[in-house]
């Protein structure tokens, strides 16, 4: 008698993630104290929601980074302001509900939109 060792059903490798568009940039903001404004972590909180709202997007699609910027420069007040710049990076997934062309000009729209509020709060 032979015995016929049990088979095992063939084994599929589990679907691949779909692909994701990604951007990375940044915002320049002046303020009075750079560095304490970059080491309060609210600061890079509040830019996430902020960025978060203006791209509609969820907050845990962005990272983002504060650095303090060593200018110092004479605001309409006559007060000395210094700079901080936000890099962030943006990761939008693609898949069923959206495919990489949508994803992608999803991402050019928020960013024109995100230079515009950039530009209308800063004066440029």
């Amino acid at each position: 008698t032979s015995s016929a060792s049990p088979t095992s059903p063939p084994t599929t490798a589990p679907p691949s993630p779909p692909p994701a568009v990604v951007a990375t940039g940044s915002v320049k903001l002046e303020v009075d104290d750079a560095t304490s404004f970059c080491s309060n972590k609210s600061s890079t909180t509040g830019f996430v929601k902020a960025l978060a709202e203006v791209m509609e997007i969820e907050e845990n699609a962005i990272e983002a980074v504060c650095v303090a910027v060593a200018e110092r420069r004479l605001s309409n007040f006559r007060r000395l302001k210094e700079t901080v710049t936000f890099e962030y990076t943006v990761t939008l997934e693609t898949g069923a509900s959206m495919d990489k062309a949508a994803a992608t000009d999803k991402m050019e729209a928020a960013v024109a939109k995100l230079q515009a509020v950039n530009t209308t709060e800063l004066g440029n």
